[in-house]
């Protein structure tokens, strides 16, 4: 008797165990069903067609993320707009899924651009926008064509070709140079060789200087380009004149600590003179002094050591003086 008393209750407390897992359990269920359910869902919409931009703003704007998954060649479909969608169109789904697209690279085959009369970085931007590579790129003298413009392009503007093709410009190098036959300068004095060049319209570039007991002072002993030769107006005259290494007594050149100093006293007077001094050398070819001075007042310039250069000095438009500094 004792024993079926204590099986009943072990029985109902089993029993009641049971119960209460049972009623957590259903609970639990409701609870998360309800949760799932309190979740926001949206209506997927319609994308195909529309640019990439727009498509990212209207699926951030419902919470959703977009993706890209790939892209392909569209007749139908212009570049960077949505060929397809994996999500269909009014579609529910929760805020924070993702919607993959395909992209469209637009048509295979495409007209040819037009680059002629554009630059060539211009061109290349075009090109390359169009997928469209660079093979060869030529070179011509022309005498309308500015520097570096397009002249020719190969497939022809408005050709129609496949995207990946390869094109071939023809650039312009400028007007073609004027050509002159180059004088005899051996023999002649330094100072008019300089008025002689300044009238032809040729430049001085690098100038030496060595020393022959036959032949005067500060004359011209060898030349670069040779007499004869043909040359455009864009080349330099090299000389080699004849002088000692050092400056001579009587020289403007002043020695300092730092360097070589040219220095010019503008004569006693009532006007002002017009100095223009010109340099040829360390890396530089141009007018560093222009300016009036006063009579009396001093032009002063430091050449700095271990620096070739020659300097030309001019006085209301005339060669005065010419300096030419050797490395030291």
């Amino acid at each position: 008797m004792l024993f079926n008393d204590m099986m009943v209750k072990v029985l109902k407390i089993a029993a009641m165990v049971l119960l209460f897992t049972g009623l957590v359990g259903a609970s639990a269920y409701l609870t998360l069903t309800l949760l799932v359910s309190a979740e926001k869902t949206v209506v997927v919409p319609d994308l195909a067609g529309r640019d990439v931009v727009y498509a990212l703003e209207v699926l951030s704007d419902l919470g959703l993320h977009i993706k890209v998954i790939g892209s392909e060649y569209s007749e139908r479909v212009p570049k960077n707009h949505v060929i397809s969608q994996d999500k269909p169109t009014g579609t529910e789904i929760k805020k924070g899924r993702e919607v993959r697209i395909t992209l469209s690279k637009g048509p295979r085959n495409i007209p040819m651009p037009n680059v002629r009369g554009l630059a060539l970085v211009q061109a290349k931007i075009i090109l390359e926008d169009n997928t469209i590579c660079l093979s060869r790129i030529a070179q011509v003298h022309h005498s309308s064509g500015k520097k570096g413009t397009i002249l020719a392009q190969s497939p022809p503007a408005g050709s129609i070709i496949r995207r990946g093709t390869c094109a071939d410009l023809l650039t312009s190098m400028g007007p073609r140079p004027n050509t002159y036959i180059m004088p005899n300068y051996t023999g002649e004095a330094f100072d008019d060789v300089v008025r002689k060049t300044d009238l032809a319209g040729l430049a001085i570039g690098n100038l030496r200087y060595a020393r022959s007991a036959e032949t005067p002072e500060n004359t011209v002993l060898h030349q670069y380009p040779k007499a004869g030769w043909q040359i455009t107006d864009r080349q330099s005259l090299e000389l080699v004149i004849n002088r000692r290494s050092g400056p001579s007594d009587g020289d403007s050149r002043k020695q300092t600590t730092s360097g070589r100093l040219f220095r010019y006293r503008v004569p006693d007077g009532f006007l002002k003179r017009k100095l223009r001094l010109r340099m040829d050398g360390y890396g530089f070819s141009g007018d560093i002094i222009d300016r009036y001075f006063k009579p009396g007042e001093e032009l002063l310039f430091l050449i700095p050591k271990k620096t070739r250069a020659s300097l030309y000095l001019y006085e209301d438009g005339e060669l005065i003086r010419t300096e030419v500094f050797d490395k030291e």
